[in-house]
């Protein structure tokens, strides 16, 4: 019997890390994704944020916040400036920035984070549909 018990609480467990991924239970709040300026095809990364967090509040209502955008060592790639809150645009389902990088810079970015919030803003890159 105890087992058994250890056996479905290990299930349990490994389900959860599964649902956790390696986000640390932000990947729901930053999306990072390697994109195209429509139109011209230049390499970008498109950083979304939930419309709930993209407020003057999150920011302290500052009106800029700064993007990091690191590689799998931590080393910075890319650090810049956006404005808060991010924009909303037709055909994007939430609220983003874009912000231009080489192809080189594209390559080697793992993580992007948003500096200056209330509540941690980060994510893994990842290519977009």
């Amino acid at each position: 019997m105890f087992a058994v018990l250890l056996g479905v609480l290990g299930l349990g467990v490994a389900v959860v890390a599964l649902a956790g991924g390696d986000d640390g239970g932000d990947g729901d709040r930053l999306t990072v994704e390697r994109s195209f300026v429509p139109g011209t095809r230049q390499p970008e990364v498109l950083v979304s944020v939930q419309r709930k967090l993209n407020v003057a509040e999150t920011a302290e209502n500052g009106r800029t916040v700064r993007l990091i955008c690191t590689d799998d060592d931590g080393r910075k790639v890319i650090e810049a400036r956006s404005d808060w809150p991010f924009i909303e645009e037709p055909n994007y389902p939430l609220p983003h920035t874009h912000q231009p990088a080489s192809p080189k810079e594209i390559a080697r970015i793992a993580k992007c984070r948003v500096a200056g919030t209330t509540v941690e803003l980060s994510g893994r890159m990842r290519l977009r549909n």
